[in-house]
């Protein structure tokens, strides 16, 4: 017979290894995406990198406020 604490305890295991891949996905998918430098002083692009440009941006970036 299975006892409560042990399921309890696998269910627990279960769950942080969950949260844990999740988070790497999370982590890994935020460090492909291209930074989009934009000017502190007149909010407009400056800079796409590693490559790009800011006439075409990409649908998804992180932003870095520059001077």
């Amino acid at each position: 017979m299975i006892k409560l604490e042990s399921l309890t305890n696998s269910a627990f295991f279960l769950c942080v290894v969950a949260a844990v891949i999740a988070l790497a996905f999370t982590v890994a998918g935020h460090l492909s995406l291209p930074t989009v430098q934009v000017s502190n002083s007149t909010g407009e692009c400056v800079r796409v990198l590693p490559e790009g440009s800011c006439d075409n941006l990409p649908p998804k970036y992180v932003r870095e406020w520059v001077k």
